[in-house]
């Protein structure tokens, strides 16, 4: 392992986990997870920055972008269930279930996994997993991307 692609990785991908679960910054992920995708190109950035023309430019990239998911999704899944915890994550948003049909009968474990019920461990666990597997999904085409802006393309072009 690369000592360049990890600290690349692990400065871009806490910055974008972070800002993931910033008020009103956390809405640019509505446009296709763009804070995630910023992660990616952030660390392939800092990873080609001044590094000479390498051969596998594209795999060096996705790597690095992967690694910045990975670190990423852990902060982001972290921080987003300690502001559940905190009472601070979802905030007055109104209930999606308020207007639905009293007949119908909504399982208590699919209210916890979507969280809009209590914080359990359970909860906590398909939070951090599910911001890892997103955010390395999309860090990894964020990282291919940043590969053909920032790769060193030496003689050859």
């Amino acid at each position: 392992m690369d000592n360049a692609k990890l600290q690349a990785a692990l400065i871009a991908g806490p910055v974008f986990g972070v800002l993931a679960n910033v008020p009103f910054v956390e809405f640019a992920n509505l446009a296709c997870c763009s804070l995630y995708v910023g992660g990616g190109v952030l660390a392939s950035y800092l990873f080609f920055k001044g590094r000479a023309p390498v051969d596998n430019a594209y795999a060096e990239g996705a790597v690095t972008g992967l690694l910045a998911g990975v670190f990423g999704g852990v902060v982001s899944g972290v921080v987003a269930v300690a502001l559940q915890l905190l009472g601070l994550g979802v905030g007055d948003a109104p209930d999606p279930l308020a207007n639905m049909d009293e007949d119908i009968q909504v399982p208590e474990f699919l209210l916890d996994l979507v969280g809009l019920g209590p914080m359990t461990l359970t909860t906590a666990v398909f939070t951090v997993v599910r911001a890892i597997v997103l955010y390395s999904v999309f860090a990894t085409a964020g990282g291919l991307l940043g590969a053909a802006f920032f790769r060193n393309k030496g003689e050859d072009g």
